[in-house]
């Protein structure tokens, strides 16, 4: 065998040659050989060599034996020392009268794990096994621990079947190797703590290396992917191109850097950047291609988003019909749009790297410079007034507005700036202002002669009002007594035409009578003197004590009336005005309903209004009446009116409501369709 001790090759030497047996039993001979071994020496033909050949063979191989550089031992089937070399001694601090003659299990040479594997493979050696070398513990005198490599044989010693025991210190080669692991963790350690993938492949382009980011992107174990080519994982329309570079690589031998191309994963198609270089063996053959790749997916992404973001910024700075800026922080122009340049009457050349107030007027370059350190402090500014000047001289007012552009830490790398054009809506202004100060003047004038119309109104009402209540006066005063006569004259005479006549007289008198009570309740509603005298109170039980004292007409008319006011609405309003709203609003509506009609009152409280409502189903009215039927002696038919109305009472209505703060309107879906007449009043 390739890695066999010196001395177990030397001793198969010596055995194919026919000499081992020969000087082990010629070694031994001399010693205490029993009549039984040289009669079975003497049967068997065995050569007898001379006392001096079996010393100077005995001699040989203890010379042998103890030059060795490694330990040696021999050891019977059963594992008991036969035999220990100098070097035993010298490693493990035993000597060999404390070993030699006892069973190796019952030593202290080797650990209590060790013995379990020694007497495991001394067996397997006796029954004729070859056991390839293996590596046990050997403890020193002083209790250190000593990795050994064990080379073992089955020899014949002393014509019994023994074993040839050679332990190779291998305490370097453990430390090499536990340093080469520890390089191997600290290598896959740091693979796997960078988030990047790191692959390696051999010549067919299988993967051999992975290290956790690798396995992560693609989604599997390690052993998962352990033998797979990488080509399976590429993107058709990227593998000739992959190949082709990583041909190219091979033959060069160039490092590979910036390579991008796009991978299945259980995410989809990602993108990867990969660097890499080619591995050659000594004789300068290809054996594989080492990479690390970083997943630059969502970094293109966002580079393809920057770019369509700077594309449309771009679109926009220059088709943006206001004038757009980019000004450093040392005021320096650096770009300038189309509109802008249009309007200044220069080409980009002309302005780019030349100072800010190059477009501003002499006037306004103060303001300008303001302005700007404010921007350069605040980074921002919003709808300044400013004057611009052309090449040609002429001047633009404009609202100045400014953003800025900052790098990560938040320093102003430049402005954009957009100036709006307000020249001509300046000049509209200028002309407004003078049509607004003409008009103002207008109306200066205007309301003095509408305070001196005013005052002849006043004074006009005022002569109104004194003359109904002048005429009121002088008409109630004869009609008192007449009021009172005429029906006891009546009811005397006796001549039926006489009779007739006086009927007519007192029904004029009685009409003319409720005029003038009418006129005056108006005329006192009108007058600003008038109060009211507010109270909180049920709206039901007002309207009930209103149905009570018309019920006599109701019976007449046989009129039917249906109250669905809530009892729970409560009212602020005037008592005695509310009665006669109601009175009013009541009558219009039995005297226009035919008999057995129905009238129905009903209420609804937003909590701020009441808004009150009486329906009947009478003659209705069109659009043109409902749009008079409040004004003064305003009667909607009068084919059908009651003779004795006066025509002033929904005025008085109207009044009484107005008074209140509230309003009143009527609505009808046309003629013999009746009518709901409404009103509001404040609610409590």
């Amino acid at each position: 065998m390739k890695d066999e001790p010196e001395i177990i090759k030397t001793l198969r030497k010596e055995e194919s040659l026919g000499k081992l047996q020969c000087k082990i039993q010629s070694a031994y001979k001399s010693l205490e050989m029993p009549e039984e071994l040289a009669e079975d020496v003497k049967n068997e033909n065995l050569v007898v060599v001379e006392d001096d050949e079996l010393r100077e063979s005995r001699r040989y191989f203890h010379r042998m034996f103890n030059s060795m550089a490694d330990p040696v031992v021999i050891v019977d089937s059963k594992g008991k020392f036969l035999e220990i070399n100098d070097k035993v001694e010298e490693v493990t601090g035993f000597t060999k009268e404390e070993l030699l003659g006892k069973n190796f299990l019952r030593s202290k040479i080797v650990t209590k794990k060790s013995k379990g594997i020694l007497l495991k493979n001394l067996a397997k050696r006796m029954m004729g096994v070859d056991i390839a070398p293996y590596e046990i513990e050997v403890l020193t005198k002083d209790g250190k621990k000593l990795p050994y490599e064990v080379n073992a044989t089955k020899i014949e010693y002393e014509r019994k079947t023994a074993d040839m025991v050679v332990f190779r210190d291998i305490t370097k080669r453990k430390q090499v190797e536990e340093d080469i692991k520890r390089a191997r963790d600290d290598y896959l350690n740091i693979t796997n703590l960078t988030g990047d993938i790191i692959v390696k492949v051999d010549s067919e382009g299988r993967w051999t290396f992975l290290n956790d980011g690798a396995c992560q992107f693609w989604g599997k174990s390690r052993e998962e992917l352990l033998g797979i080519k990488f080509a399976d994982y590429l993107h058709p329309e990227d593998a000739e191109k992959t190949n082709v570079t990583v041909q190219e690589l091979i033959k060069t031998k160039q490092i590979l850097r910036g390579f991008i191309n796009r991978q299945k994963t259980p995410f989809g198609w990602r993108t990867v950047q990969w660097n890499g270089t080619a591995i050659f063996d000594k004789e300068g053959r290809y054996i594989g291609f080492q990479a690390t790749g970083r997943d630059i997916t969502d970094r293109k992404k966002m580079e393809e988003t920057l770019r369509e973001n700077n594309e449309r910024f771009t679109q926009f700075f220059e088709n943006e019909p206001g004038y757009c800026y980019m000004i450093s922080p040392k005021g320096v122009i650096l770009d300038v749009n189309k509109a802008a340049l249009k309007i200044l009457g220069y080409n980009k050349e002309e302005l780019v790297g030349k100072p800010l107030q190059t477009i501003y007027t002499p006037e306004s370059i103060s303001k300008m410079k303001q302005l700007f350190m404010r921007w350069k402090k605040t980074g921002q500014l919003k709808d300044e007034e400013i004057v611009i000047i052309s090449k040609e001289g002429e001047r633009r007012t404009v609202l100045l507005s400014a953003g800025s552009i900052k790098d990560k830490d938040g320093k102003i790398l430049r402005s954009i700036s957009i100036q709006q054009d307000i020249t001509k809506r300046k000049k509209t202004e200028e002309k407004l202002k003078e049509a607004h100060e003409k008009l103002r003047l207008f109306n200066s004038k205007l309301e003095e002669k509408v305070k001196e119309r005013t005052i002849e109104v006043e004074n006009l009402l005022i002569q109104k009002d004194e003359f109904i209540n002048q005429l009121s006066h002088d008409l109630g005063s004869p009609l008192t007594p007449l009021t009172a006569l005429l029906p006891m004259i009546e009811e005397k005479e006796q001549d039926p035409h006489l009779k007739e006549e006086l009927g007519v007289i007192n029904r004029n008198v009685k009409y003319l009578n409720a005029l003038v009570g009418k006129t005056i309740e108006l005329a006192m509603l009108n007058s600003p003197e008038t109060e009211l005298s507010l109270d909180t109170t049920n709206l039901l039980d007002e309207i009930k004590a209103v149905i009570e004292n018309n019920k006599l007409v109701f019976e007449e008319n046989e009129l039917e009336i249906l109250n669905r006011v809530d009892k729970r609405i409560i009212i602020k309003a005037d008592k005695s005005m509310l009665g006669a709203l109601f009175d009013n609003l009541i009558s219009n509506a039995v005297k226009y309903s035919p008999n057995g009609g129905t009238i129905t009152i009903d209420a609804q409280d937003d909590g701020e209004w009441v808004t009150v409502s009486i329906k009947d189903i009478g003659i209705g009215m069109t659009r043109e009446e409902l749009n008079h039927i409040f004004e003064e002696f305003y009667k909607a038919d009068w084919s059908r009116h009651d003779h004795m109305s006066s025509g002033l009472g929904l005025t008085i209505c109207k009044r009484i409501v107005k008074i209140h703060g509230g309003h009143i309107w009527a609505e009808s879906p046309g003629k013999e369709k009746g009518t709901t007449m409404f009103f509001t009043i404040p609610s409590s």
